[in-house]
């Protein structure tokens, strides 16, 4: 029963390990939807360990995020917190402007990452933006494109062009029949119907 408790033990404080170094994901996703670019973020991000500046409120592409180089805004609005430390810094990052946003600001620049304050570090964060008539190919970007950039708190930002998402198959409407017992009724009702004439010629 000792070697049992014991073994319990162990089990919940590996448990307790396992959950407390577990880091969080900031996912952006970048995909061709119909005749429009889509770019959608969610997760949160711990933000500890990283430098950070109050700034005045800065805006991007217009408040309606986009794609430049070392720049990915996503979401609509101003941004007034900085946070540095970002590693490797975004790179090579195709070219476009989005003409449609939702959900908070998020901004990566390089090594610096802005987000509208007070930031709640851990805190849920989403936003989308829509480059409406474009293609992948005209923001400079191929499926299969990653970037991982990592806060100093071990936290990472994902961003990822990927293949569209597909469209659940329509369900088959199957075609009524007529059942076992249906078919043995109408195989007895064109009895009767022969019997019911056989009788009455034989009548006349």
């Amino acid at each position: 029963m000792q070697i049992i408790k014991l073994a319990r033990v162990a089990v919940a404080a590996a448990t307790l390990l396992i959950g407390s170094s577990a880091f969080a994901t900031y996912t952006v996703n970048i995909a061709q939807v119909g005749p429009d670019v889509v770019m959608t973020g969610s997760g949160s991000l711990d933000t500890t360990g990283a430098v950070f500046n109050v700034i005045p409120e800065i805006g991007c592409f217009g408040n309606n995020g986009g794609i430049r180089g070392d720049l990915l805004c996503t979401g609509t609005g101003r941004a007034d917190r900085q946070f540095r430390g970002l590693a490797p810094a975004l790179r090579g990052f195709g070219n476009g402007i989005a003409n449609t946003s939702t959900g908070s600001p998020i901004f990566v620049e390089g090594n610096d990452l802005y987000l509208n304050g007070p930031y709640v570090s851990g805190a849920s964060l989403s936003s989308s933006s829509t480059f409406v008539g474009q293609t992948l190919a005209g923001v400079g970007l191929t499926i299969g494109f990653t970037r991982t950039l990592a806060l100093p708190s071990g936290d990472t930002i994902v961003i990822r062009v990927v293949a569209p998402p597909v469209a659940p198959a329509a369900a088959v409407t199957s075609i009524p029949t007529l059942s076992e017992y249906g078919l043995m009724a109408l195989a007895s009702l064109i009895a009767m119907v022969g019997f019911v004439a056989m009788k009455r010629k034989r009548q006349g």
